[in-house]
């Protein structure tokens, strides 16, 4: 599972502030993600999961992208976002490519 909650001093990080779910996702759960404007210059990393209940699917920000339904989530690009795609290729996470500025095909 995709685990949020390894913070060596953290006991138990809260839950998540938009969902109320605990912050821990089923890789087969994660329907996209995507790093932007790209993964050279990642200011912002997402992905998208169908674990949270669908009741919250339409809140804040579900709608960015067009690959199926779920739950969006952002966090800033300060990782590595080549393991992270690295590590989600690796766990069979699919990903569609979302048009930026930098990608948007003429």
């Amino acid at each position: 599972s995709l685990d949020l909650d390894k913070g060596a001093w953290l006991q138990k990080k809260p839950d998540n502030y938009v969902s109320g779910t605990r912050n821990r996702w089923k890789y087969d759960t994660i329907i996209n993600y995507g790093f932007f404007p790209s993964l050279e210059f990642p200011v912002i990393c997402y992905f998208k999961e169908t674990e949270t209940p669908e009741e919250q699917w339409d809140k804040w920000f579900a709608a960015f992208d067009s690959y199926g339904r779920g739950q969006p989530h952002f966090f800033p690009g300060i990782c590595n976002a080549r393991q992270f795609k690295e590590q989600m290729e690796s766990r069979g996470v699919k990903r569609k490519e979302i048009p930026t500025i930098l990608n948007k095909k003429k």
